[in-house]
């Protein structure tokens, strides 16, 4: 089965090649409880609650997701993927949350894509250092609510983040990607930009004006923590801030209710002024002569209002968030390496 998984600083975003998908925040924390307070007060609790049975090492109980963060969980934050502590784990929770099967005695074979920061997939120590790390990966997993499973991973193919958001629109809509292309992919922790002419021979990425620079959406939530805990003279963890987005929009500190909403929309736009200045300087007079301009990431709806002055052309993707994820879909079904 071929499963593409877009592990990126914020969310993890998955899927299978019969359409299966699965997202959560980039966190796993030890699961040391039991669960049975959640279902007493008649709930189901946020998140995943999984265990994994490495063929080398202990069996490991995790919450995954929202969980992991509710239970005091952070965002690993190396600087290359093979070096953050908890990617494997959190690529095999997503094949695991995604319900691959395999609970026979022989492990379901995992075709595996998987993207990386274009500045980290242009240093080709890193894409070899991934690949060895994911290569062979076998465990045995029981995703709360769900049969247990078994995978190996068979194959690794890894790809550049925003290229994948790139292949899915050319995928998709052939006449738009025609003449020059700019893509910016908004990522948690680091945006990408991409460069591409189409000529005779095919898409011909400009590596020259492509690359990452290290701001990301998750600049806008720290920014409302600080905000928040310097009026109210509290440390407040900024997955606090994400989850007062994702339900009442405000968060209490201290007997005081902050509009998170408001702030955040002013954190976010700082964050696309900055996306904006660092892109227009590495494309320069390209800018000028794009055919089209595109916004993809999970930073992508955040930051599209705000950057709408970047460039005329400028349309946020459609499904913004999976676009790297299916991109590498399209790439692995293709067996194209990039």
């Amino acid at each position: 089965m071929i499963v593409a998984v877009d592990t990126g600083y914020g969310y993890v975003k998955a899927l299978a090649q019969d359409g299966r998908r699965a997202c959560f925040p980039s966190v796993v924390f030890p699961d040391a409880g039991t669960g049975e307070l959640v279902q007493a007060v008649g709930g189901s609790g946020p998140g995943h609650r999984v265990t994994l049975l490495p063929a080398q090492g202990e069996p490991q109980r995790l919450l995954v997701g929202d969980a992991a963060i509710l239970a005091g969980g952070v965002r690993s934050w190396d600087s290359t993927a093979a070096a953050r502590r908890d990617y494997a784990r959190l690529v095999l929770a997503a094949v695991a949350i995604l319900g691959v099967p395999g609970s026979g005695p022989e492990p379901e074979p995992v075709d595996l894509a998987v993207g990386l920061p274009l500045a980290s997939y242009l240093q080709r120590e890193e894409r070899r250092a991934l690949r060895q790390e994911m290569l062979g990966l076998r465990a045995r997993f029981h995703v709360a609510g769900k049969e247990p499973g078994a995978m190996e991973v068979r194959s690794v193919r890894v790809f550049a983040q925003a290229v994948g958001a790139y292949v899915l629109a050319a995928a998709a809509e052939p006449a738009a990607v025609a003449g020059t292309v700019g893509l910016v992919d908004v990522g948690f922790r680091t945006t990408d930009y991409l460069l591409v002419q189409q000529t005779q021979g095919g898409a011909l990425p400009d590596e020259a004006r492509s690359g990452s620079v290290d701001t990301g959406i998750g600049l806008a939530y720290e920014g409302v923590a600080r905000m928040i805990g310097g009026q109210a003279g509290v440390m407040v963890p900024p997955g606090m801030v994400e989850g007062a987005l994702a339900s009442s929009g405000t968060l209490t500190a201290r007997g005081r209710v902050y509009d998170v909403r408001s702030m955040f929309e002013t954190e976010a736009r700082a964050v696309a002024d900055r996306i904006a200045d660092q892109v227009r300087r590495a494309w320069g007079d390209r800018m000028d002569f794009l055919s089209a301009a595109l916004l993809a990431g999970g930073g992508g709806a955040a930051t599209f209002p705000h950057l709408r002055g970047f460039h005329p052309m400028l349309r946020l993707m459609e499904d913004a968030f999976f676009a790297n994820a299916q991109g590498f879909l399209t790439l692995a079904r293709s067996a194209v390496a990039v």
